[in-house]
């Protein structure tokens, strides 16, 4: 896993690349949703509002199998 910070108009900005999980990979899609909702979503929500979604119920049912 990749974190990339950098400053971007008064702000910073945050880049997470997870190295190797390209769309050949048996789990792409499945971890891919998980990584976007949890760095994507959760995270954002948590350093924003204080409150993050560790398991959201939206995320759960559209991608648990």
């Amino acid at each position: 896993m990749l974190w990339e910070f950098s400053p971007k108009n008064n702000l910073t900005e945050i880049n997470f690349t997870y190295i190797g999980l390209v769309p050949e990979i048996e789990c792409f899609n499945n971890c891919s949703g998980g990584w976007n909702h949890y760095v994507g979503k959760s995270l954002y929500k948590l350093l924003t509002e204080q409150k993050g979604m560790p398991d959201d119920e939206n995320y759960s049912a559209k991608y648990k199998q």
